[in-house]
């Protein structure tokens, strides 16, 4: 087969008849062949187009996929033309006054108070609770007896249920690293 690469139109034509009259079932073949790889061409193409336009939206693609091409965000959202924050005739709601809150104040030259509330939740205590069991002789043979330790008390010292359950949240949920959790 010759080359016809780098030659011009009409020159490929004469070389192209040329072949098909010295050899029409070869020159057959040869323009089947042509259209086979044109197809695969054409399809190989499609792929990569379809592959420079993927981007995390509209494929399975990550986000840090994207590079410097990311597509602009679309937001739904229209502009409702007010302002941000609470709008004008709104009644609002805040957190109420308590009666009676804690107060560690001096009597003595008050002449009034202004006042400021924060909410705090409570801050956790540990709350020791100590099990005894008390030792007998038994009088005549000199044995000691026992009674028996609740269920789940078995040192001398230790962390109590409720305890272990939130060092697992902290540790597990919370993610705080073991060191931080001792």
């Amino acid at each position: 087969m010759e080359s016809l690469g780098g030659l011009d139109r009409e020159s490929r034509r004469k070389i192209c008849k040329q072949i098909a009259e010295r050899d029409l079932d070869g020159f057959v073949e040869m323009f089947l062949d042509l259209l086979e790889r044109v197809e695969g061409l054409e399809d190989r193409v499609k792929d990569l187009e379809w592959q420079l336009a993927s981007n995390s939206r509209n494929s399975s693609k990550p986000p840090s996929s994207d590079g410097y091409q990311k597509p602009a965000p679309k937001s739904l959202r229209q502009a409702s033309g007010k302002k941000p924050g609470g709008q004008f005739g709104h009644s609002g709601r805040t957190l109420e006054k308590v009666e009676r809150p804690i107060m560690s104040l001096n009597t003595s030259n008050i002449v009034g108070h202004v006042s400021h509330q924060v909410f705090e939740p409570p801050q956790p205590r540990l709350e020791v609770s100590e099990h005894r069991v008390y030792q007998y002789r038994v009088p005549g043979t000199g044995r000691i007896v026992q009674g028996n330790f609740p269920a789940g008390v078995t040192a001398p010292v230790q962390y109590g249920g409720w305890f272990k359950s939130w060092l697992v949240y902290l540790g597990d949920f919370q993610l705080l690293p073991t060191a931080r959790i001792e």
